[in-house]
C-alpha cells in the first residue's frame, strides 16, 4: 500500500540576491521513501551560494513538521585541483558557503554528510553564461505588457539551456497626499510636516520555474521571447518598475530536471505526473539504497541585466476610483448604513484626504477618501523601504 507524502523543495539559489523559494510537492512515494534528503543550490564562482537541505515527509503527520528542514549536516564544495570551500550553517537547513575563483578547467561538486551517509553530486566543470537584454512592448494599449529577453550566442554555437529568476521592484503613489491622519483612538487628527504615506514601494522575488533551451532557433540564441507579462491594470506599472533578471547556464541534465519538475508543478495529481522520487538527478549517496532529490548546477557565472518601465511610456489603467467628499457630505450619504461618526468613517474603511485648519474662528475644512486612494499600505507597499538603486523620477 502506497501513502501519500509531501516533498518541500527550496527552487532557487541566487548569485549576488542570494534568497529562496519554498514550494511544496505532493506525491505518492512508497513506504521507504520517506526522510529524502532533498538539496536545492549551486556551484557559482566569486559568489556566496546557499544550499537549502530538507527531507520528505508523510501526509499522515499533522501538518508540515516542524522539523522538516532541521538537516544537521557537514556541507562542503570541492573542487578537483584539491580546493576545499567549508559551509556554515545558517539554521533551518541552509548552509552558506562562500565559494573563491574557479577554474574553468577543473570539476567541482558538492559533498554533504547527514546521518552517517555521504551524498556528492557529479563533478563538473563551471559553465560560463552568456549575456542578455531586455526591453519591454505593450502592443495593445488595453493589454499587457511584456518583458521580452534577447540572449547572446553562445561560443560553441551549440544549443544552450538557461533558467531565469528575476528580482522585482515598484513605486506605488496615492491619488490624493495628505499630511493629516485620523487617530481612532481619542477622534484627533494628526498633522504633519510631510505626506507620510502618499508613496511607498514593494519589493518581490519570482518564484516561477522559468526555463527555455535554444535548440530550436536560429544561432542558438534567443531574440525578443516573452519572459513574462504584466497587465495593463496591474499597480507594478502605476508609477515605475524595475525588474533585475538573473540568467544562468544549465547541463541539458540539469534542464530536463527543472522541465520535469515544473511538470510536477503544473501537474500535481494527474496520471502522467512524475512523482517526486523520478526526478533526474546529479546526486549520489555512498549507501545505494538511499536515494536523493535535486540538481546542483557549476557556473563561472550569472548574467544579470536591469530595466525600468515608467508609467509615462505604457498605458495603465486604474483599476478603481478615487474620489474625496467633504466630510459632513460623506456622512450624511453613509447615514442609512449606520455610519455616525468619524471614527465609524475610519472603521468603514476611510481616511483623511485633506485637513486645513485654519484657527478657533472657523470650523477646520476636511475631506475624506477610501483607504487605499490615501494611502499606500493599503496597497502593499511600505514608505520605508525605497531601494538605495532607485531613482528620482
Amino acid at each position: 500500500m502506497k501513502r501519500l507524502k509531501y516533498i518541500v523543495l527550496s527552487l532557487c539559489c541566487l548569485t549576488v540576491m542570494i534568497c529562496s523559494c519554498i514550494e511544496e510537492f505532493n506525491a505518492q512515494l512508497p513506504e521507504g521513501d520517506s526522510n529524502l534528503l532533498v538539496v536545492d543550490g549551486n556551484i557559482i564562482s566569486d559568489s556566496t551560494c546557499v544550499f537549502t537541505l530538507t527531507r520528505s515527509f508523510s501526509l499522515n503527520e499533522e501538518g508540515i513538521p516542524e522539523d522538516y528542514n532541521q538537516i544537521n549536516a557537514d556541507v562542503c564544495v570541492k573542487g578537483s585541483d584539491g580546493s576545499v570551500y567549508t559551509g556554515t550553517s545558517m539554521g533551518n537547513g541552509k548552509y552558506s558557503v562562500k565559494i573563491g575563483t574557479l577554474n574553468p578547467q577543473q570539476t567541482y561538486h558538492v559533498e554533504i554528510v547527514w546521518e552517517g551517509s555521504t551524498y556528492t553530486s557529479i563533478p563538473q566543470q563551471p559553465l560560463a553564461t552568456e549575456g542578455l537584454s531586455l526591453k519591454f512592448t505593450q502592443p495593445d494599449s488595453n493589454g499587457p505588457v511584456h518583458i521580452l529577453l534577447s540572449t547572446e550566442s553562445p561560443a560553441n554555437n551549440e544549443a544552450a539551456y538557461y533558467t531565469w529568476n528575476y528580482i522585482e521592484d515598484w513605486e506605488v503613489r496615492t491619488n490624493f497626499r495628505t499630511n493629516a491622519e485620523f487617530n481612532p483612538k481619542d477622534s484627533s487628527i494628526i498633522e504633519y510636516d510631510y505626506f507620510p504615506y502618499a508613496k511607498g514601494w514593494v519589493h518581490r522575488q519570482s518564484k516561477d520555474i522559468l526555463i527555455n533551451t535554444t535548440a530550436n532557433y536560429n544561432n542558438n540564441q534567443l531574440k525578443d521571447k516573452t519572459l513574462y507579462s504584466i497587465g495593463n491594470q496591474d499597480l507594478r506599472i502605476s508609477h515605475l518598475y524595475s525588474t533585475f533578471v538573473v540568467q544562468r547556464k544549465m547541463t541539458k541534465g540539469e534542464y530536463e530536471y527543472y522541465e520535469c519538475k515544473k511538470r510536477f508543478t503544473n501537474d500535481m495529481g494527474g496520471l502522467f505526473t512524475p512523482q517526486p522520487s523520478e526526478l533526474p538527478t546529479n546526486l549520489r549517496c555512498n549507501d545505494n539504497r538511499k536515494r536523493v532529490i535535486g540538481y546542483v548546477g557549476v557556473n563561472m557565472n550569472v548574467s544579470i541585466q536591469q530595466l525600468y518601465i515608467p508609467t509615462t511610456e505604457v498605458n495603465y489603467v486604474q483599476a478603481f476610483r478615487c474620489e474625496e467628499t467633504e466630510e459632513k457630505e460623506l456622512l450624511g450619504k453613509l447615514s442609512q448604513l449606520g455610519i455616525k461618526n468619524t471614527t465609524d468613517l475610519y472603521n468603514y474603511g476611510y481616511r483623511v484626504s485633506y485637513y486645513l485648519y485654519l484657527g478657533p474662528m472657523s470650523p477646520p475644512m476636511i475631506t475624506w477618501a477610501e483607504y487605499r486612494c490615501v494611502d499606500c499600505r493599503a496597497l502593499g507597499a511600505d514608505p520605508n523601504a525605497r531601494p538605495d538603486f532607485w531613482p528620482d523620477f
